[in-house]
């Protein structure tokens, strides 16, 4: 069995401006430091976890239950905006060592978050489990008080999606801290792997446009498997 785990954590304090963490998947590491904010979201169970680079940005959110969700998007002149698979959104501001503004759920309802630079042990881990041709992703969310929210996000037999969204239990011992341009990296590609499974999904195997995705999925998987694989 083949365990890696990651954590991103911020590993230097916010200066001069905007900082924060999403590397293109086959770049080499940005040259700036990625940093990671951690925070709740009102009127849920809901964790945040949002990492900031440059004009980049990754977020994760989990409530341990139903609501749970990877995001990509932009920082321009210190305003996030970043959306989910499922149309979720989130908009917000930085504004030194915090970050505050909403999450829009694909339901429509609309809540407030605030969150603050990861220090200590807080931050998003990450855990990539495998057992012969069983890939597991789990994602979870520490707080600076040791609260803990966790989900499977990616459950892959095979190059096949077969299931997300349950559980995670509590984070397995012994976590590791690496640099965060990996855990970047390693929740990029798992969101352009389910991004590549949610284009091909409603497609069928008769239509021309099949193939080209097959190929898109096949991809993605591989790029998802060395870039989770690769931190530990």
């Amino acid at each position: 069995m083949k365990r890696c785990l990651m954590a991103l954590m911020s590993v230097t304090a916010l200066a001069g401006g905007l900082l924060a963490g999403c590397g293109d998947d086959d770049t080499e590491a940005s040259s700036a430091t990625a940093v990671e904010f951690v925070g709740t979201v009102d009127g849920s169970d809901a964790f945040i976890a949002l990492a900031v680079d440059g004009d980049t940005a990754t977020a994760y959110i989990c409530d341990g239950a139903e609501e749970w969700g990877d995001y990509e998007g932009t920082v321009v002149d210190g305003v996030v905006a970043a959306e989910s698979i499922d149309g979720s959104e989130i908009g917000a501001d930085l504004d030194g060592d915090s970050i505050s503004g909403t999450v829009t759920f694909a339901d429509g309802s609309v809540h407030q978050f605030a969150a603050r630079v990861a220090t200590g042990d807080a931050g998003l881990y990450t855990e990539l489990e495998t057992v012969g041709d069983q890939t597991t992703l789990r994602h979870w969310i520490r707080l600076g008080d040791g609260s803990v929210r966790g989900k499977v996000v990616a459950a892959v037999a095979g190059s096949d999606l077969t299931g997300t969204g349950e559980s995670a239990g509590g984070i397995p011992p012994g976590a590791s801290q690496p640099e965060p341009d990996g855990a970047i990296k390693c929740a990029r590609a798992a969101l352009a792997y389910r991004r590549a499974v949610a284009d091909r999904s409603p497609v069928d195997s008769e239509d021309p446009r099949a193939a080209e995705l097959d190929i898109a999925v096949a991809e993605a998987h591989q790029r998802f498997l060395a870039a989770c694989s690769a931190v530990g």
